[in-house]
């Protein structure tokens, strides 16, 4: 006979019952916690059904209610009582400790469906109209509008300009010539000596670099938000 595993043997047949019985049976327990049950409904209840109690999920079935059950390791142990009573006074009852354990099943209430019924009840995704996507669509295009930075107008530099005109005040003075002077003078030359009051056109304001970008952002942005929802809705 070799040995496969640790504590295993590998064998060609078995043999009698009685070499692998042991004649002593383990006796264990285990305390049951129902947290959510009524307290009318377990004395009421004189039969139960336990199932799977050595299973990670064991079930408990009281009359029309079905419970499911973990298995809780106590930090300690705790002593189970059994009713005791005096065969000189059965009316007279007492408790009896009966063992130790450090295992507790807890219960909660739990509803048994069908699947086909559950999957009925299953809600399933909202899909969107064209009515209400163009509706969206225009919200979005409302945050855009109020997230891109406006243009400012460009200003006139104060000191520039007042320089500029206090010159042209003096060279108009100079060039006006007196009344006496007016009659010899020769039109010409007082028209040449008028400096024209005429500025240069102002150029027009031109967006940022930096807000052309941010505004491309924003509305990248916004058309992978819309992407996005659009695939979790079909989903």
């Amino acid at each position: 006979m070799a040995s496969l595993l640790p504590g295993y043997i590998h064998v060609d047949h078995f043999g009698n019952d009685s070499e692998y019985e042991s004649g002593e049976e383990e006796v264990a327990y285990i305390s049951l916690d129902l947290v959510q049950a009524e307290p009318q409904l377990i004395p009421q209840t004189s039969s139960y059904r336990l199932a799977g109690l050595d299973t990670p999920t064991p079930f408990l079935q009281l009359q029309g209610t079905t419970f499911r059950g973990e298995h809780v390791e106590l930090l300690g142990s705790e002593i189970i009582f059994t009713n005791g009573r005096d065969i000189a006074n059965p009316s007279h009852r007492f408790v009896v400790p009966l063992s130790t354990t450090s295992t507790r099943i807890r219960f909660h209430e739990v509803s048994v469906r069908a699947p086909d019924q559950v999957e009925a009840e299953r809600p399933r995704p909202k899909t969107l109209s064209q009515k209400q996507k163009a509706q969206r669509h225009a919200r979005i295009a409302r945050v855009l509008d109020s997230s891109t930075p406006r243009k400012r107008r460009s200003r006139k530099k104060k000191g520039f300009d007042d320089e500029e005109a206090d010159d042209m005040h003096v060279d108009q003075d100079e060039a006006v010539p007196d009344d006496d002077e007016q009659s010899g003078a020769d039109s010409d030359a007082y028209v040449e000596a008028t400096p024209q009051a005429t500025t240069s056109p102002q150029p027009k304001p031109r967006a940022s670099r930096k807000a052309k970008e941010k505004a491309k952002e924003s509305v990248q942005a916004a058309a992978a938000a819309m992407n996005m929802a659009e695939e979790h809705n079909q989903d």
